[in-house]
């Protein structure tokens, strides 16, 4: 069996604005140079997919069968913002089942009992390098994350035999952000992470557990995501985002590339 480890960050689907949260109306509203403490829980629903690759060369799509599932996806994410930089610690859940595979002709319901579940946390540091770039509000920056995941998938050959595979692993991912920031009330921001994972994979078939396999290996990972805020009071905004990744992984003769897709929303508290 051939199964992905795909990390990355939850960026814009739990944006905190400073600025909007720092310029509320109101006489106990903090500066706009304060620093600014947030905390958000998102909600959604993800789609994850993978399909093997037969080698390491091009063309890294050199099977057409994807096996997908779908479930949610929830989140909690905490972020200190200053004028120019911010630190956030993110932690976030997903669930897969409905296993299908799809090909280019037909698409074919899975076993019953096929899953997935993935946690990931991670550590971001973001610089605000340009602001008003051209008009008002609008700003570039960059950062960088410290990523954590583990990946749990259960396959079933049939309804009696099923491998099991465990990928734990830690790595890190460059950011560039793009932030519109013009009113008070509303901001929206694009961001794009690249970067890589070192994992560790054990799987087991459940015909042979005496055949267990443990080795280890690396993934690429590419991550953009879409996002928007708005401040509904000085203490609360409500957030929604948009985020599709592409990842791969080799590992002792395993291969594959992934995909990831999600649509969140959520509430933040500020202070």
């Amino acid at each position: 069996m051939r199964a992905p480890v795909i990390t990355a960050s939850l960026i814009a689907a739990m944006t905190i604005n400073a600025a909007a949260a720092a310029q509320p109306a109101g006489a106990n509203a903090p500066a706009a140079a304060d620093p600014v403490t947030g905390w958000s829980v998102t909600a959604g629903y993800e789609t994850f997919e993978f399909r093997d690759i037969s080698r390491n060369m091009n063309p890294p799509d050199a099977s057409p069968v994807k096996w997908r599932g779908e479930g949610p996806v929830v989140s909690a994410r905490y972020q200190h913002t200053r004028p120019r930089s911010s630190h956030a610690a993110d932690v976030t859940f997903s669930d897969f089942g409905h296993f299908e595979y799809v090909s280019p002709s037909r698409t074919i319901a899975g076993a019953g009992g096929d899953a997935g579940s993935q946690i990931e946390a991670y550590y971001e540091y973001r610089r605000h390098f340009w602001r008003d770039l051209g008009v008002r509000g609008f700003s570039l920056g960059g950062g960088i994350q410290g990523i954590g995941a583990r990946l749990a998938l259960e396959r079933h050959i049939s309804t009696a035999v099923e491998t099991s595979t465990r990928i734990a692993g830690g790595g890190a991912a460059g950011i560039v952000v793009a932030q519109f920031d013009r009113w008070n009330r509303f901001s929206a921001q694009v961001a794009w992470a690249n970067g890589g994972i070192v994992s560790n994979r054990h799987t087991e078939h459940s015909a042979d557990r005496q055949s267990a396999v443990s080795t280890s290996g690396g993934n690429w990972l590419s991550d953009l995501t879409v996002g928007a805020d708005y401040r509904i009071t000085p203490l609360l905004h409500v957030t929604g985002g948009w985020r599709t990744q592409a990842a791969g992984y080799s590992s002792s003769h395993m291969s594959f590339a992934a995909e990831r897709h999600s649509i969140t929303a959520g509430l933040v508290y500020v202070r």
